[in-house]
C-alpha cells in the first residue's frame, strides 16, 4: 500500500490543470458536475452518475508491454469517509492474465474519450482479475 504523499506524486500529471489531483481520476467543480481536465484537453464528467450512465462499459486499458487490454465495470461502490466529497470506485474486471502492476494507466471508454486512471488489481474471481479505481470528489 502506498502512503499519501506517493500517491499525489503518481497523480502529478494532473497538477498544474484547472482541478484537484483527486483520486487520479476526479477533480473539483460545483454540486455533483466533476470535471477533469488536463491542460488543454477536454473537460470529462467523471461524477458517479457519469460512469452509472455510460452506455458502453468496456474499457480499453494501454500497456507499454501487453498492448491493450479490455476491461468492463463489474461494479460501482459508494464509498463514504466525507460528506463534502462524492466518493465511490468503479470496479473493472478483465482476463485473469496479464495482471497489471498497481498505477496509473491511460484508458479509452467510448463515451468518455480518453481518460487516466489509477488502478489498484484487487481479490478475483477464478479466470478473471479485478481493478479498483477510487474517485473522490469536492462538492462546492
Amino acid at each position: 500500500m502506498m502512503d499519501r504523499r506517493t500517491f499525489f506524486q503518481s497523480c502529478a500529471v494532473l497538477i498544474g490543470s484547472t482541478v484537484l489531483p483527486v483520486g487520479c481520476g476526479g477533480g473539483s467543480g460545483s454540486g455533483s458536475d466533476a470535471v477533469l481536465s488536463i491542460g488543454d484537453a477536454d473537460i470529462i464528467d467523471l461524477s458517479k452518475s457519469r460512469f452509472v450512465d455510460i452506455p458502453s462499459t468496456l474499457f480499453s486499458v494501454s500497456h507499454d508491454s501487453y498492448g491493450v487490454i479490455d476491461l468492463n465495470i463489474s461494479e460501482i461502490d459508494d464509498e463514504v469517509f466525507s460528506m463534502e466529497t462524492e466518493q465511490f470506485s468503479v470496479v473493472l474486471s478483465g482476463p485473469e492474465l496479464p495482471v497489471l502492476e498497481e498505477g496509473r494507466y491511460q484508458v479509452y471508454n467510448e463515451s468518455l474519450s480518453y481518460i487516466e486512471l489509477y488502478l489498484q488489481p484487487g481479490q478475483s474471481p477464478a479466470g478473471e482479475q479485478l481493478y479498483r479505481a477510487m474517485f473522490s470528489i469536492l462538492q462546492a
